[in-house]
């Protein structure tokens, strides 16, 4: 497995009034060329989790092994950091250079390539976010969200990780650039083979999406499984505070209603071939 995560725990601020478990055993793989989403409220861990896959949190106690190897020294978790990009919610705001070639050419440099590979990766990395290379010398300030966004999104990537791990990576965009940038996140899966960790709240935005989902409340795994899998246990959701998709709520009460039609469906476009199926029927 590319990522494993043993009987982690995490506890901030251990040993004070303001202690909290964070993390509890938590054990997990994430093979290569994964599409993994981790679904939970606020507050059930789910940053916290994906900070321990690249080394910015390390574990209260448990391990995490990349390529079956304990991360335990500076030079594996740097082999960790290259490995695991991660993208924080609103990235956006941490941009700073005065020109989007120099914003996505920071990480590259730190990493003492020479002019010649850094300026590849740049370009590389803008067109695997869908932006013009005619964008390298503006400002990052002057993009849309959407698009300074993706700009952020390009710095990761010109570090060439093999993991990249996003944290609500649609978070306050419009309708227009949450679809264009989950687009993009679903490119560089499907045709980089890149392995891909959703942090989300919403059902909605992953459940098309990812292969495997990891349900997250009060620090535990309370669910995993693939989308139908989970979507099966509408009880332990509820109990949790989370929702089915509202296509599938919608499959099953037009089942419950006498309709011919899968439960095991999750985005707009399924529903509607369900149900031009199910009027040729009748």
């Amino acid at each position: 497995m590319l990522l494993t995560m043993e009987n982690v725990s995490y506890t901030y601020m251990p040993g004070t009034p303001f202690e909290v478990k964070a993390l509890q055993n938590i054990n997990l793989t994430i093979p290569k060329g994964e599409y993994l989403a981790i679904i939970g409220q606020t507050g059930s861990g789910k940053s916290t989790l994906v900070q321990h896959l690249n080394g910015l949190l390390k574990p209260t106690s448990g391990k995490i092994l990349l390529d079956g190897k304990d991360v335990k020294n500076k030079a594996d978790l740097l082999a960790l950091r290259r490995r695991v990009g991660l993208l924080f919610q609103f990235p956006e705001q941490q941009l700073f250079e005065e020109t989007v070639f120099a914003d996505v050419a920071f990480g590259p440099k730190n990493m003492g390539l020479n002019e010649a590979e850094i300026k590849d990766r740049v370009e590389k990395a803008l067109i695997a976010v869908g932006l013009s290379l005619d964008v390298q010398n503006r400002s990052p300030f002057s993009l849309s969200g959407g698009q300074m966004r993706r700009v952020a999104m390009a710095g990761v990537l010109a570090m060439q990780p093999e993991v990249l791990i996003l944290d609500e990576p649609a978070a306050g965009l419009d309708p227009r650039g949450k679809e264009e940038i989950f687009d993009q996140i679903d490119k560089l899966h499907q045709e980089n083979g890149l392995t891909v960790v959703l942090v989300s709240h919403s059902m909605e935005d992953v459940a098309s999406r990812a292969k495997h989902l990891l349900v997250l409340a009060d620090g535990q795994i309370k669910l995993q499984g693939t989308p139908a899998e989970v979507f099966t246990d509408a009880a332990m959701l509820e109990n949790l505070g989370l929702a089915l998709p509202q296509m599938t709520l919608l499959m099953q009460r037009l089942r419950q209603a006498g309709q011919d039609v899968p439960t095991d469906i999750f985005s707009v476009a399924a529903a509607r071939d369900a149900i031009l199926r199910m009027l040729e029927v009748q």
